[in-house]
């Protein structure tokens, strides 16, 4: 039985189900893959998305953001705040903070008649070098039980854009299962509006704080 959750709000875009070997490889933070094209399309100001609906489902949105990549995790830091700029976001709140390690607490908003989907998740920030460029990468993982999701986890990869510090690079990736059935067209809308909003959000949330 195929189970076809939306990511409405962070999450109700991707509903994922699938064999947990396979959906971690899958979620190893790396790179976006840029060609001319969707470089000056970038540039340019568009988010660049991607999604699958099927068995196993993935969602993920690429886009540039004129701010620092220190700007940008000020914003993605800030669990208690996500309600500002995270499309449907319910609730939202930092549990604790060990260092780069953390475990926030959510709640996202799903269209009626479906109730709203609650999670708790740990969350890993990392800082590398890759082919001499600072990178950060943000890693999240459902906590079993913590909510009524079967399963989410994803990640951010996030570095200065053309070797500009005061602009970014975002590739945002999420797998969720939300063990619930939602319609294809439900699915397409949360993938047409949902994505690109995140990106929007993290822009319009960066502008507010200066």
């Amino acid at each position: 039985m195929r189970h076809r959750p939306p990511f409405v709000g962070p999450i109700v875009l991707l509903l994922v189900l699938f064999h947990a070997g396979i959906a971690l490889a899958q979620a190893r933070p790396s790179a976006p893959r840029l060609n001319d094209d969707r470089i000056a399309r970038l540039d340019a100001g568009e988010k660049l998305t991607y999604a699958t609906i099927d068995d196993m489902n993935r969602g993920e949105v690429v886009g540039v953001v004129d701010a620092s990549v220190d700007e940008v995790l000020a914003v993605l830091r800030d669990y208690d705040n996500y309600m500002r700029w995270y499309p449907d976001q319910r609730a939202a709140e930092l549990l604790w903070r060990r260092g780069n390690e953390a475990r926030a607490r959510g709640e996202i908003r799903m269209p009626f008649p479906f109730p709203n989907r609650r999670y708790d998740i740990d969350v890993r920030q990392q800082n590398r070098s890759v082919n001499g460029v600072d990178v950060v990468t943000v890693t999240w993982q459902y906590v079993e039980d913590s909510g009524n999701f079967r399963e989410m986890y994803g990640f951010w990869w996030i570095q200065p854009w053309q070797d500009n510090p005061r602009r970014t690079l975002l590739r945002y990736v999420l797998y969720a299962d939300l063990g619930t059935w939602l319609p294809d067209g439900v699915i397409r809308w949360a993938q047409r509006r949902m994505l690109p909003g995140i990106i929007d959000g993290i822009r319009e949330e960066v502008a507010r704080r200066r």
